[in-house]
């Protein structure tokens, strides 16, 4: 990922990059389209069960419920975080208009290759 957002086309400005307008419509129908993929990830799937013992409550009633409610929490606060990247992504097109995409893509693949170098020189933690 780093290496294709050093590597792409970077001529537009941000206030071009926004520039045709959106119908009501065809954002509601793109939220509906995430929240639907956020349901379905596998990610949340391979999740949930492993939630430890501690959090559980045998007495709030069936553990398959639990796990419903802490899903849907979990969908609930993805899309509250990806919501904040999207007006963040706005604020900065209305404040730096005419920074160009390439300067954007060249910071995005040094912060990628920054998280590679960091898992790659983790180490990790085994028990004995």
């Amino acid at each position: 990922m780093a290496w294709q957002a050093w590597r792409g086309s970077g001529d537009q400005t941000l206030a071009e990059l926004g520039a045709e307008e959106v119908a009501p419509r065809a954002a509601r129908v793109a939220f509906r389209h995430g929240l639907l993929v956020g349901a379905l990830n596998p990610e949340d799937g391979r999740l949930l069960p492993r939630v430890p013992a501690s959090v559980r409550d045998p007495g709030a009633g069936p553990v398959w419920a639990q796990l419903v409610v802490l899903g849907l929490l979990f969908i609930a606060l993805a899309t509250l975080v990806d919501a904040q990247w999207a007006m963040a992504g706005a604020t900065l097109r209305s404040t730096l208009p005419n920074l160009r995409m390439r300067i954007v893509n060249r910071a995005s693949a040094v912060v990628y290759a920054a998280l590679a170098a960091v898992a790659l020189s983790a180490r990790r933690l085994t028990s004995a």
